[in-house]
C-alpha cells in the first residue's frame, strides 16, 4: 500500500517501555495500537513470550489490547497472548459472505472468522469485529450473510463501517473494473450507492442479536480494565448495552450501564 516494509522495534526496546510505566508511573494497562499486531505471527509469538518470560514470571502482572487478523490468529497464538496479559481484541473481519471475502483478497472464510471468536472466547479474550459495508459485489444477499455469520460467532461486540474510497486502493486505482463512481463516502457501483450501504450498515446493527453494536469496543474496554473491571464484567456491560437497545425499559440492565458511566465521569 505504501510501497514501504514495516519497521519493527526490538523486542528489548518494547519491553523496556513497558517495564518503565509499570515501574515509574504505575501504569499496567496497555493498548498496542499497530494496524495489525497479530502479523507476522512468529513475530508476535516471540514476542508474547518475552513479556511472559522477562514480565509475568516475575510478578508483573500487564493487562493489554491489540489490533490483529483474523488469518493469523491460530489457538496457540492466542493462548500465547492470553498468558501474556491479552484481554482484547480489535479485529477486521470485514464480511460474513464468501464472496465478499474473496474480492477483497481475504484469504479466511467466514468459518474461520467464527472459530476463532470460539477460541478467544474459551481463552476469555474479548473480540470486537469490525464490518464493512458496501464493497462492491455487495448485495442483500451478502448482506445477510454477515449477520448469520455474527449470529453465530457471537463477539463481544461488533461495529459496522461504510467502505471509504481511499486514493491507491485496488478499486480506485481501477475503478472501470469495479464499476466504481465518486470516491470517499459518496460513491456508487453495480450493486450497490453509499446510501444503501449506509442504510445496510443500520439494517445490520440493529438485526444482529447475539453481539452488542459497540463502535471503539476494545478500546473502550481498555478503559474499563484500567479501571479495575474483569473481562466478565466488561463482557456483561457489552450485553446490558445490547439489550438497552431492545428494551430500553429494563431496570437491571440500565444500572448495570449507568453504574459504568458514573465511575468513567468520575475521572473527567
Amino acid at each position: 500500500y505504501w510501497g514501504k516494509p514495516p519497521r519493527y522495534r526490538s523486542l528489548n526496546s518494547i519491553l523496556d517501555e513497558i517495564e518503565r510505566n509499570v515501574y515509574e508511573f504505575g501504569i499496567n494497562t496497555f493498548r498496542f495500537t499497530d494496524s495489525c499486531f497479530s502479523a507476522p505471527p512468529e513475530r508476535t509469538a516471540n514476542l508474547c513470550d518475552t513479556m511472559y518470560d522477562r514480565l509475568v514470571r516475575n510478578g508483573i502482572i500487564i493487562k493489554w489490547s491489540s489490533y490483529a487478523h483474523i488469518k493469523n490468529l491460530t489457538y496457540s497464538l492466542l493462548e500465547k497472548m492470553k498468558r501474556s496479559g491479552c484481554f482484547a481484541l480489535d479485529i477486521g473481519v470485514e464480511s460474513g459472505a464468501p464472496k465478499i471475502l474473496r474480492k477483497m483478497g481475504r484469504k479466511y472464510s467466514p468459518e474461520d472468522i467464527i472459530n476463532v471468536s470460539r477460541a478467544a472466547r474459551d481463552l476469555d479474550i474479548l473480540t470486537d469485529f469490525n464490518i464493512v459495508v458496501g464493497f462492491p459485489g455487495e448485495t442483500d444477499e451478502t448482506l445477510n450473510q454477515t449477520i448469520d455469520m455474527l449470529q453465530e460467532a457471537m463477539p463481544d461486540a461488533f461495529s459496522c463501517f461504510l467502505l471509504f474510497i481511499a486514493p491507491h486502493m485496488i478499486i480506485s486505482e481501477r475503478p472501470e473494473i469495479y464499476g466504481i463512481k465518486g470516491s470517499g463516502l459518496s460513491w456508487s457501483h453495480a450493486t450497490m450507492t453509499s446510501e444503501d450501504a449506509y442504510r445496510a450498515l443500520r439494517m445490520i446493527s440493529k438485526s444482529v442479536t447475539n453481539s452488542c453494536s459497540f463502535p471503539g469496543a476494545e478500546s473502550f474496554a481498555c478503559n474499563l480494565t484500567a479501571l479495575g473491571y474483569s473481562t466478565e464484567q466488561i463482557r456483561n456491560f457489552f450485553k446490558a448495552t445490547q439489550k438497552l437497545t431492545y428494551c430500553a425499559s429494563d431496570r437491571i440492565a440500565r444500572t448495570s450501564v449507568e453504574n459504568v458511566c458514573e465511575k468513567l465521569r468520575a475521572l473527567w
